[in-house]
């Protein structure tokens, strides 16, 4: 099976994982974002990463936000799983004709970030502004709708590795960029060796949602994102259908979507996927 088709496949089981608290699953939609919209962007987001496979990593990221954002009439979809997964993608690819363990695939990504250019840094910043994010960090210098901004890049010669670093200690997806994929590795070691249905990465979801998550940090509050996460904590610790249901109608209820960690669902799925299909 090729990479991009187990991406796809990594996308979709994710949105598939039935019940995930305050997440768009197969029962649940967000008023501006459905279901259906998602489907669509997993396969546009699939198809981006297949088309620009040797492009770099910018470019994979801005023309996966592109298609992503054609592909559908709602909100956003699947950025923070383009920027987790394109440098793991690329990693793959540039691996594949050998022989490789996932450590390999951590170690090209981490270097991949490591030396990215001042141009990721660019098209990252013109993926921002197709899908009306407003800013990198909560006192941005660097203002993505301005037209100064991609000078201010070169001038200073930012890349995307040095946005990332400005980030990592309020947003997991670029905590994940710059410190190699800790939390997307835990995962995956709890469900490379499952059959990836659904009670699997519904426990894994939770598992991930034990620490406080930053869309929801950004969104609502600190407090919020720890009570979310204690209610997390109290199900792992002891397994409850019955409260994972109420925890889901809680969230759903409130419009709080830990969105951040349904991204990095979606890589320890598809590094899983690598696991069991490739190696």
């Amino acid at each position: 099976m090729k990479v991009y088709d187990l991406l796809i496949n990594a996308l979709l089981l994710e949105l598939s994982t039935t019940p995930k608290p305050g997440c768009v699953d197969r029962e649940f939609d967000h008023d501006d974002t459905t279901f259906n919209d998602f489907l669509k962007s997993s396969v546009a987001v699939g198809r981006a990463f297949e088309s620009n496979l040797n492009k770099s990593l910018g470019e994979i990221i801005y023309e996966s936000a592109k298609m992503m954002r054609k592909s559908h009439g709602g909100k956003n979809t699947h950025f923070g799983a383009i920027l987790l997964n394109a440098p793991l993608f690329k990693s793959v690819v540039k691996l594949e004709s050998d022989f490789f363990e996932i450590s390999d695939i951590k170690k090209t990504a981490s270097k991949m970030i490591e030396n990215s250019t001042v141009e990721d840094a660019v098209f990252f910043y013109k993926a921002i502004n197709l899908i009306e994010v407003g800013s990198l960090k909560e006192y941005d210098e660097y203002d993505v709708t301005s037209d100064e901004t991609m000078m201010d890049l070169y001038q200073e010669n930012i890349t995307f590795y040095d946005l990332m670093k400005v980030s990592e200690e309020f947003d997991d997806i670029a905590n994940e960029l710059i410190n190699g994929f800790p939390r997307t590795l835990g995962a995956y070691s709890k469900l490379k060796d499952t059959n990836i249905e659904n009670k699997d990465m519904i426990r894994t979801f939770m598992h991930l949602l034990t620490k406080p998550d930053t869309h929801v940090v950004k969104v609502h509050s600190r407090e919020t994102a720890e009570e979310v996460s204690k209610m997390a904590q109290n199900l792992v610790k002891n397994w409850d259908t019955v409260k994972l249901q109420r925890m889901n109608d809680k969230l759903n209820k409130s419009g709080i979507s830990p969105g951040t960690t349904a991204d990095i669902l979606s890589a320890s799925i598809f590094l899983s996927l690598i696991y069991q299909n490739i190696m």
